[in-house]
């Protein structure tokens, strides 16, 4: 009988330190996964920064119809 609690010990012992361990592991995880996301949001707001602006334009205004001409450069 004595070797029966001590074994029902030693199984109650075995599992408890069998979830901690899953527990770790569970939150190591979660932990490298949360770490993944921020660093990937950190790279998304980069490319945004670095990504060029289009400024802000009046759809109302009028716009030439044809170019002016312009002096050539090479001239002298």
């Amino acid at each position: 009988m004595q070797d029966i609690d001590a074994w029902n010990q030693q199984v109650q012992a075995d599992l408890a330190e069998q979830e901690e361990v899953i527990r770790l592991a569970e939150e190591e995880e979660a932990r490298c996964q949360a770490e993944n996301e921020h660093e990937k949001e950190e790279e998304k707001k980069e490319q945004e920064k670095k990504q060029s602006k289009i400024n802000d334009f009046n759809e109302n205004k009028m716009v030439a119809d044809h170019v002016m001409p312009q002096p050539s450069q090479l001239e002298s």
